[in-house]
């Protein structure tokens, strides 16, 4: 006879006096190895010991759940001192297990994860994730050569919304060249909660925040464009149509044109400089290609100059006036 079939035996023995001993003063097993033969180690079999550990080298299958019982049960406590891999366990903040060294969890806090204060993830990190809503506290961080903010579903839509009860407010979009300096932005912003204008803002990408250009509409509705020190150069009231320029407008080919036939009359006006000092003047090339000013006296005396006019005495009359 094999020393598994005496283990059998001695088994089935141990048993029937167990059971028989059942009653105010049971008789207890103190350890119960099954699968092996005598002075055998464990071949594939279960090993329950004194204290209540149980040992399996199989597959562990439980009954299948239902409206009486779960199929398997993890009582709260508290956490091991020393948890080996594998090890699982909960407690009242959730589900804890021992993976390669450290301790996650909890894995479930009332079915939700607890963002509000998340474990560490580990050495590795998602691939993607499904949101209906998030909040943050910080700032976001995006990495990789092809990371995007994508709203391309049927009836997607990507807002921005940056809420406050007083002062301005704005939503800002900073990309950064690969060098990581020289950062350029676009703001679309709010001047105050109740009142004054909305606006379009281009900031200089050399790393000052410099504006260069700037659009706002409101109660004043003017489009801005600055020079490199931050100083408007160019402007358009959308309220008038009125442009001014700091510097020279040139217009390559058409006309010029002031006012609107039989509605409203054009009118050129050429003022003074210097402290009230030099005419207004008008540059005119002959086909040749010489350049000549035409300008009036302070007694209205039209006359012209080959170069720039600075007093009443310069250049010559042209005809005769009065």
């Amino acid at each position: 006879m094999s020393n598994k079939w005496i283990a059998a035996a001695a088994v089935t023995l141990v048993a029937i006096v167990s059971l028989a001993a059942v009653g105010p003063t049971p008789r207890y097993i103190e350890e119960l190895v099954i699968g092996g033969g005598i002075a055998d180690s464990i071949d594939g079999g279960t090993d329950i010991d004194k204290s209540g550990n149980i040992q399996t080298t199989g597959k562990l299958t439980t009954g299948a759940s239902s409206t009486a019982r779960a199929s398997i049960s993890l009582p709260h406590g508290t956490a091991p001192t020393t948890p080996v891999n594998g090890d699982l366990w909960t407690t009242t903040t959730g589900v804890h297990a021992q993976i390669n060294g450290a301790t996650t969890g909890p894995l479930l806090t009332n079915s939700t994860i607890p963002w509000n204060t998340p474990g560490a993830i580990g050495s590795t990190t998602p691939n993607s994730g499904t949101f209906t809503n998030g909040t943050f506290t910080g700032s976001i961080f995006m990495s990789g050569s092809n990371a995007n903010f994508d709203a391309n579903g049927t009836a997607a839509q990507l807002q921005f919304f940056h809420t406050r009860s007083s002062g301005n407010a704005s939503v800002r979009f900073q990309p950064v060249p690969q060098d990581g300096v020289g950062q350029a932005s676009v703001d679309f912003f709010r001047s105050t909660s109740t009142s004054g204008y909305v606006g379009f803002l281009l900031r200089r990408g050399d790393g000052t925040a410099t504006s260069v250009f700037e659009v706002k509409a409101g109660t004043n509705p003017t489009t801005y464009l600055r020079n490199s020190s931050g100083a408007s150069k160019f402007e358009v009231d959308h309220n008038s149509g009125n442009a001014v320029s700091s510097g020279d407008a040139i217009i390559k080919g058409g006309d010029v044109t002031a006012g609107e036939d039989s509605i409203t009359r054009g009118i050129l006006t050429l003022t003074r400089g210097d402290g009230g000092n030099t005419p207004g003047s008008i540059k005119l090339a002959s086909p040749n290609g010489t350049i000549w000013y035409l300008f009036v006296e302070d007694d209205g005396t039209l006359k012209v100059n080959s170069t720039l006019p600075t007093a009443n005495g310069d250049g010559a009359v042209i005809g005769s006036q009065f």
